[in-house]
């Protein structure tokens, strides 16, 4: 009692195989599907990886053109180019102390003829009209105007 239906076994065999011959046929086209994904995926990767690069160089110019413009100039160089010349030579010894915009010179003049040389150093500043004065010392008559501290802003 096996068997109560008669198949014939040619008829087993033929559906076995057809079975197995879709199942070959999908598992070869899933296969198939699967490497055309990974091409896919790989070429867009290396898309994505070319932009970043690229996106990135162009980050890397931009910073250094940033700081390469005529139009940036750096605040210190130029508040030392805007000094005068002529208030460093009428000064026997000095300090300055140059930040950004910030400028400030002490030092001291000759004796004999110090208040000159300082009434003349600041109307040279005065006269440039490229600094504000922030802040001055003015030294005592008993001092004979020897010393003196000017702090400058550049405008």
């Amino acid at each position: 009692m096996k068997d109560l239906f008669f198949i014939p076994e040619w008829y087993l065999k033929k559906r076995y195989f057809r079975k197995k011959l879709i199942l070959r046929i999908f598992s070869v086209f899933l296969a198939a599907i699967n490497i055309i994904l990974i091409v896919f995926y790989m070429y867009n990767l290396n898309r994505l990886n070319d932009m970043n690069a690229y996106i990135n160089d162009i980050n890397l110019k931009n910073q250094n053109t940033q700081y390469t413009k005529e139009e940036y100039k750096n605040k210190t160089l130029e508040s030392f180019e805007c000094l005068p010349v002529q208030i460093l030579n009428n000064i026997t010894s000095q300090s300055i102390c140059i930040e950004d915009k910030n400028i400030s010179i002490t030092g001291y003049i000759n004796e004999g003829d110090g208040r000159e040389k300082y009434t003349s150093i600041i109307k040279n500043i005065h006269n440039q009209n490229k600094f504000n004065i922030k802040n001055m010392y003015i030294p005592d008559k008993e001092s004979k105007f020897t010393d003196f501290k000017i702090d400058l802003e550049l405008k």
